[in-house]
């Protein structure tokens, strides 16, 4: 009687991460942060969708829908009886291995074994995902590459070598265009039984829907020797199923990896009952107690890539590392910027954990200085954005950039905090992005006042925006041909020197639009759509606000930052200030929460209802929203004891082993739930069955987006998730003007 427990695809993908984590998985009694996390379902959402279309490339294929092992393993030798078939889900057994391959195709003793990812590449050979230098795979490939090795293996030993089996992996095509509007929409999540999800391809996709093919069929078999090959890949795999049949934990091993384990325990996990995995295992290893766990670590350490030499010279714990463990070998050649850099930033994070010192570390004179060049009024601004695997509109490329919402909060001179415009389009089939850039545009263009960002996304949007508007600038009369380039007056166009096209025509990134660099400027043509009237003041627009990206990977990014280049919080963030509450992480998330901790100035101001009060703080969302508002328990300090201990509120980093005591609570978890109104049961059942219960982060509020194209849900509905969207974007820049309050107030 065959096993009912299997070494499949997914948990041979475990198992390359961590083999100890073949214990844990599928466990109910484990927490899992995987489960629920929006980003890797939103990730889930667009390799089921591209699962979907790779399966209509094969015209005349079968697929095995079963899930019962015995019956899908029947059905699949019944069909590889024919002497050519296509089948789409085959399940191949071998021993204690079990497959389901995405697309198989048979032609009499050749197999092509097809893995659908949704994963974009600019290669059309195999080399591309090759480091040419060392003749290895590159790391980044690695988990792709071998996932299909791994199937092909239990194919051969399956069939004893009957099929000579050549691998391909099929891939998003970055250069393809899609041929018509709304193709992502054919695609759409559904929920079967037992909440399984699958997709629903409308009737109404048309040839024209697939007349240019978004997915690239790369052949593998190099790539998949070189894993094969390697030592002890066979081994492997035999003591990996052994142990997942037998439900025998591997010892663990600590990697750096430990730090993004998914089998952690947040407060509210443990609270319920759910066992720790990261927890059992380190407890294993090195003997730790409760206590240590609240203490940093290794993992904790800030940007650093010499976790795990670290690791494996035995010092896990601050105390037992010293500067010449972290120190750069080398020193940049680069003019340094005032304030911490990587090193001092790692070694500071180090020494307060060591001397149990819970005080920020806030460089004053380096805040007042960079702060006497801002010009007020100032403007706080964050952006929400989507990059669909299928676009959503004619003329897109897959995982194209789509900006569909951003807030605005303003700072005056005189402290007087508003929340001033904000922007968001939810239209089904509607491109959003240059009505995006228009309504930013006449927002900011009011005057001439510092703005702010937190991080790289909203700069990397308005490029890429940029390169959409010059690309689909060239085509449209009267441009065709034109040659596109920056000055200090604006987009300048022009003939070019050399026919438009005659270089690097179809090469990557040039295909289908930018088509070649020249002393002139970037040569565009191959329009993908039709470029608005105001291009040219659009695209000058973002040159002004943003900085070019980098030059080898975005030729198109040829003018110079602009006179009113935002200023990026995060950088200033990780230069001048360091709390010890946010164990080295600077992810807003975690800087608010622990500002908020130790500015008495905001606890006061915002333990008040004024924030959307007629005569406190303007909101266009929230009336007399109190954002300080005290945790079950605040942290305190045990008698001989240096760290504090943690509360039921501590804000927790579900991925690592961050933990964070405040004696507030996090304010993105005062955001209200979608639906509250429970009388409207049809509403709240529309709500629950397609969207998640809190828009919290940036990932639920992609995945809003995304479901928010399709046509038929309800307007109720539509304005519920519309309204969490807004309230979520404000929060951002609200948080990134707390932190700016924080700071003024302690100058």
């Amino acid at each position: 009687m065959p096993s009912s427990r299997y070494l499949t695809k997914s948990r041979f993908k475990l198992a390359l991460e961590c083999p100890t984590k073949l214990f844990y998985t599928g466990k109910k009694d484990y927490a899992n942060q995987k489960l629920d996390d929006p980003f890797l379902a939103q990730l889930a959402d667009g390799g089921f969708q591209v699962g979907a279309l790779a399966k209509l490339y094969f015209p005349g294929g079968e697929e095995v829908t079963t899930l019962e092992h015995d019956a899908a393993v029947a059905e699949t030798d019944e069909l590889l009886a024919r002497d050519k078939v296509t089948i789409f889900e085959a399940a191949i057994r071998y021993k204690d291995f079990f497959i389901r391959a995405d697309v198989l195709i048979k032609d009499g003793e050749k197999i092509d074994l097809i893995e659908v990812k949704a994963k974009s590449c600019d290669f059309e050979a195999e080399n591309g995902c090759w480091d040419r230098r060392k003749g290895t795979i590159l790391e980044k490939w690695v988990p792709y590459v071998a996932d299909v090795a791994f199937q092909k293996w239990v194919i051969e030993q399956a069939s004893e070598g009957r099929y000579e089996v050549t691998p391909y992996l099929m891939l998003s095509d970055k250069s393809a265009l899609a041929a018509t509007d709304g193709l992502n929409q054919k695609f759409r999540l559904e929920r079967g039984c037992e909440g399984r999800r699958y997709v629903e391809v409308s009737p109404e996709l048309s040839e024209a829907d697939l007349a240019v093919r978004l997915l690239r069929q790369v052949r593998m078999t190099e790539s998949c020797k070189q894993i094969a090959d390697a030592p002890g890949f066979e081994d492997n795999l035999y003591k990996w199923a052994d142990a997942y049949v037998n439900d025998v934990k591997l010892p663990p091993v600590p990697t750096s990896g430990c730090k993004t384990c998914e089998f952690q325990a947040d407060d509210d996990d443990r609270a319920a009952g759910l066992k720790c995995g990261f927890r059992e295992c380190w407890t294993e290893l090195f003997e730790w107690a409760d206590r240590d766990f609240e203490e940093q670590s290794v993992l904790d350490i800030w940007n650093c890539l010499k976790k795990d030499g670290l690791i494996a010279d035995g010092k896990i714990k601050m105390h037992q590392i010293e500067p010449e463990d972290i120190a750069p070998k080398t020193q940049s050649k680069a003019e340094p910027k005032p304030g911490l850099d990587q090193f001092a930033r790692q070694w500071l994070q180090i020494e307060k954990a060591r001397e149990g010192d819970l005080t920020p570390h806030f460089a004053a004179e380096n805040l007042k200085a960079e702060m006497e060049t801002w010009t007020f009024p100032l403007h706080f601004i964050d952006f929400e954005t989507s990059a669909p695997v299928i676009p959503f509109n004619k003329g897109r490329r897959p995982y194209g950039p789509v900006a569909f919402q951003f807030s605005h909060h303003t700072v005056d001179a005189q402290g007087n905090v508003a929340h001033v415009g904000q922007h968001l389009d939810t239209r089904p089939g509607v491109f959003p992005n240059y009505d995006f850039v228009r309504e930013l545009k006449k927002q900011l263009e009011k005057d001439n006042g510092t703005i702010f960002r937190y991080h790289s996304h909203e700069n990397s949007y308005l490029a890429a925006i940029r390169a959409q508007l010059l690309s689909d600038l060239a085509g449209s009369p009267p441009y065709e041909g034109v040659v596109a380039s920056a000055s200090d007056d604006g987009v300048v166009l022009s003939r070019p020197s050399i026919q438009a096209g005659s270089t690097q025509t179809g090469s990557p990134p040039y295909q289908g639009g930018v088509d070649a660099a020249s002393a002139d400027g970037v040569v565009l043509t191959q329009p993908s759509t039709q470029a608005p009237d105001d291009a040219p003041d659009l695209i000058h627009f973002i040159e002004t606000i943003a900085q070019p990206r980098k030059k080898r990977d975005h030729p198109e990014d040829d003018w110079e930052a602009g006179p009113r280049n935002m200023v990026d919080l995060f950088d200033l963030v990780k230069r001048y200030y360091y709390h010890p509450h946010t164990r080295g992480s600077i992810s807003i998330k975690y800087v608010l929460p622990a500002v908020l901790h130790s500015s008495q100035f905001l606890r006061d101001k915002y333990s008040q209802p004024i924030y959307g009060s007629p005569n406190g703080i303007p909101s266009l969302n929230f009336t007399n929203q109190i954002w300080v508002v005290p945790s079950v328990s605040s942290p305190h300090v045990s008698k001989g004891s240096t760290q504090p201990q943690i509360n039921a509120e501590s804000s927790l980093n579900p991925r690592s082993a961050i933990r964070i005591p405040h004696s507030v609570a996090n304010p993105y978890k005062l955001l209200p739930p979608i639906f509250t109104d429970e009388s409207e049961h049809d509403t709240a059942a529309i709500v629950s069955a397609y969207f998640d219960e809190h828009i919290r982060d940036g990932g639920a509020a992609t995945t809003a987006y995304c479901k928010l194209q399709f046509e038929d849900i309800p307007p109720q509905a539509r304005s519920l998730v519309e309204n969490a969207l807004l309230k979520y974007c404000e929060l951002d820049t609200l948080a990134m003007v707390m932190i700016y309050e924080a700071w003024k107030a302690e100058l």
